[in-house]
């Protein structure tokens, strides 16, 4: 059946949904198809609700299904057994006596105000665990999807807090939770509104077949997928402002304009930063085209590249960082001696983010052209001789992977541009949508963009503000078809994180201008609590507050450990964050970003880089002393010492900006980075010892 109205549906409704019998899914599904040709209340099965404005209720057997609804749209709040009004605290009773016909007159607002409320978190707060509503089944978990491996820990837990922490997938705890726990109209009013095409992809989510809905978008949104189709286009945006959302509607506006000019079959390439954005990009533009989604080639950009050259030659990738580094470090060994001091003392994963963003980045192919390059943001300066001895391990690393019949990630991009700009590349595609641009290097960019058939077909999103590798950047210089001279909008509105969240970030950025002042100036719907800044005098101390700060703050979001990480200056106050915080009782796990695993229950630690591109319910902020972050040699120069200060904040800002609900930044007493006086401002909740100063 076709819609009548555009169907949306929020976060939580999808999780209520998942609790509904599979004899019901069909009579709800229909239902919902019915909604949307006419949700009018008719005074008995549809019934606008008193206590709120424009929310109606749908009766459905023992069901209510809460909605609302305008000219050209309807949104879906809930979807909640009846007896769930009753379930207002851990006494209740099932009553005796539930008409299925005759209802109290208070249920629909009892049922909707849901049993989810909780109490502002403040940090230091201690909550006494409190039981489950109702005793879990299995029932009720298979209704669920939660597969039988997973029940007996989920069946044996008797508090919120042992839900929170059981041993399960953080997805199925969700929703036990989700369904336990309604959401009160506030909550769901805050979160934001999904597509939903046909109801054919509500039973998919249902029976587990579809990972999840495209964001609804809001009008400055709207008005950017039909602008300038004829490229070359840039949307910049701040976190979480729905650049990847414009983009992927973008694609279904650019093949809806090619077939209508004539193109019988355009061709368009979607690239991602990771694979698993990659493979929830593809499920969504199934939804969004249908039978055009064989026209669309979605990839990371590191796959594009090889694609390309494994068609034309064996290639061996080498993605663990860690042996890239290892490899540095034996040939800075084996040539120290003809190292001057300045090389000797320079780390190996410096020298390979040299290679990786500036030789090969840049696609340098001689010295004389690296001895002229301009290293803007490197941190650390390096005259000629240093340059020429860069160059010398530069050779020697790519003839010992060569030898190995290996090739590095950032060689492979070169040998991809190089084959392309001989003609050797394969097909061209109509069209290039590049999701967030700023995270790749100019040799990437220029690869993907040579993949186009003209700069008319040329889509990308950025965020200038969280760039934290490359320096300098300028798109021209990158390649002559990015000229977005009056062809670049801006998207404003923050749908990531709290608006709390969001102030502290842009004011701290805006205060030093280190970030884009256009990208800064965003607007977030929700709200939180204020975020944390806290001090500690030891080490031990630090892992302690870490520990407890998570607990707190995972409770309040009613999640488990899993939803937090711990994002820290380098791999080893990563290792240290490991240690202390199994010492202070909760597992954890530094991951390296070749190694991440976002769905194990463990606490996520993570370098500050590595978080690049994700999200976490809970993030703290960890290890900001003078001593790790940033590193500033004495041997600066004060150009360079500028240019670093500047990368640093950026960095800082992208972690900040990872938390969606809760923020906690933790800094020693003593000598803090110095970072930490220009995070200061009225926006924040201020612990420990700084609290009591």
């Amino acid at each position: 059946m076709a819609l009548a109205r555009d169907m949306n549906i929020k976060p939580s409704c999808l999780a209520e949904l998942r609790a509904l019998p599979a004899h019901m899914a069909s009579q709800v599904w229909e239902k919902i198809d019915f909604l949307c040709q006419d949700p009018l209340p008719d005074g008995h099965s549809k019934k606008k609700l008193g206590k709120w404005p424009d929310v109606y209720r749908l009766r459905i057997g023992d069901y209510r299904l809460f909605y609302s609804f305008g000219t050209t749209w309807i949104r879906l709040l809930g979807i909640r057994h009846r007896r769930e009004a009753y379930r207002r605290d851990v006494a209740y009773e099932e009553p005796t006596f539930m008409p299925e016909t005759i209802e109290d007159p208070d249920l629909d607002e009892l049922l909707f105000q849901g049993a989810g409320s909780r109490p502002a978190w403040t940090p230091g707060q201690e909550a006494t665990p409190r039981e489950l509503p109702r005793p879990i089944t299995a029932e009720w978990l298979d209704s669920l999807g939660v597969p039988p491996e997973a029940q007996p820990a989920l069946l044996a837990c008797r508090t919120e807090d042992d839900l929170l922490n059981a041993e399960v997938d953080p997805r199925y705890i969700e929703r036990v939770v989700e369904n336990l726990f309604p959401r009160p109209i506030d909550e769901v009013m805050q979160q934001p509104d999904l597509a939903v095409f046909s109801t054919k992809d509500l039973d998919r989510y249902h029976k587990d077949d579809l990972i999840g809905f495209l964001l609804r978008l809001d009008p400055s949104q709207e008005r950017l997928v039909d602008w300038a189709l004829e490229g070359p286009v840039l949307i910049k945006g701040g976190p979480g402002t729905g650049k990847s959302t414009v983009a992927l509607y973008r694609v279904q506006r650019l093949i809806e304009h090619r077939l209508k000019t004539g193109r019988q079959t355009p061709r368009i390439l979607f690239t991602t930063y990771t694979p698993a954005l990659a493979r929830f990009s593809e499920q969504l533009l199934e939804s969004l085209l249908g039978e055009n989604r064989n026209l669309v080639t979605v990839r990371t950009s590191d796959g594009v590249a090889e694609d390309i050259v494994s068609r034309l030659e064996p290639v061996r990738v080498v993605t663990d960082r860690q042996d890239l580094e290892a490899r540095i470090a034996r040939l800075m060994d084996r040539h120290q001696d003809h190292l001057p001091e300045s090389v000797r003392r320079l780390r190996p994963d410096y020298v390979l983010d040299e290679i990786e963003w500036i030789i090969d980045g840049r696609n340098l192919k001689s010295l004389d052209e690296y001895l002229a390059a301009s290293r803007t943001g490197r941190g650390i300066a390096l005259g000629e001789a240093a340059r020429r001895a860069v160059w010398e391990l530069y050779t020697a690393f790519c003839t010992e992977l060569e030898r190995d019949g290996l090739c590095s990630p950032s060689r492979l991009r070169v040998r991809a541009l190089e084959h392309v700009r001989a003609g050797r590349g394969g097909q061209r595609y109509d069209a290039v949508v590049i999701d967030e641009a700023q995270d790749l290097t100019p040799a990437m960019l220029s690869l993907l963009v040579e993949l186009a058939e003209s700069e008319r077909g040329i889509y990308v999103t950025a965020d200038p503000s969280q760039s934290i590798y490359f320096r300098g950047f300028s798109w021209q210089l990158v390649h002559q078809r990015l000229r977005f001279r009056g062809r670049a909008k801006l998207l404003r509105r923050n749908y990531r994180s709290t608006r709390e969240i969001a102030e502290v970030a842009r004011a701290f950025l805006e205060k030093s201008g280190a970030g884009d002042p256009e990208s800064l100036q965003t607007d977030s719907p929700v709200t939180g609590p204020a975020p944390v800044l806290a001090t500690y005098e030891s080490e031990a101390e630090q892992w302690e507050q870490a520990a407890d700060f998570i607990r707190q703050m995972t409770r309040y979001v009613r999640m488990n450990h899993g939803a937090a990480a711990v994002l820290v200056p380098s791999s080893s106050v990563g290792q240290q964050a490991e240690e202390g915080l199994t010492r202070a009782g909760l597992k954890a796990r530094f991951m390296r970003g070749s190694q991440l695993d976002l769905k194990t229950d463990a606490v996520k630690v993570l370098t500050l880089q590595a978080a690049k591109g994700l999200e976490f319910p809970v993030v703290v902020i960890a290890g900001l002393s003078a001593r790790y972050f940033p590193r500033l040699p004495a041997d600066m120069d004060p150009e360079e010492r500028d240019e670093e200060m500047q990368t640093a904040r950026r960095t800082l800002y992208v972690g900040m900006t990872r938390a969606m609900r809760c923020l906690v930044i933790l800094h020693p007493r003593r000598a803090p980075s110095p970072l930490i006086a220009e995070l200061e401002g009225p926006h924040w909740t201020l612990a420990g010892q700084q609290a009591e100063g």
